[in-house]
C-alpha cells in the first residue's frame, strides 16, 4: 500500500489562484497554510483575493526579505558600464 505522508504546515510562495484547490484540500486535511506573495498594489505580483481568504496567514514577500535569504545578495543599484 502507498505510504501516506502527513504535514502540519505548508508555505506557499505565490499569489496565483491556480493554487486555490490545493490550498482548500490541504486545509480540509487540517494543514496550516501560509502564503508569501507579492505587492497588493502591483498588477504583476498582486495576490488573488480568494487565495488570500483561503489561507491561514499571508505575508508580503519583499526584495529585502529575499536578499536576506541569499548567501550573496544581488545589488540592483550598481551602475553597469557599457
Amino acid at each position: 500500500a502507498p505510504r501516506t505522508l502527513k504535514v502540519d504546515r505548508i508555505v506557499l510562495f505565490s499569489g496565483d489562484s491556480d493554487f486555490l484547490p490545493a490550498v482548500q484540500q490541504a486545509k480540509n486535511e487540517g494543514v496550516i497554510v501560509t502564503c508569501w506573495h507579492g505587492s497588493k498594489n502591483h498588477d504583476l505580483t498582486k495576490p488573488h483575493g480568494e487565495l488570500l481568504q483561503g489561507v491561514d496567514e499571508s505575508f508580503r514577500l519583499t526584495q529585502e526579505i529575499v536578499d536576506e535569504c541569499l548567501l550573496d545578495p544581488i545589488d540592483y543599484n550598481v551602475d553597469e558600464e557599457d
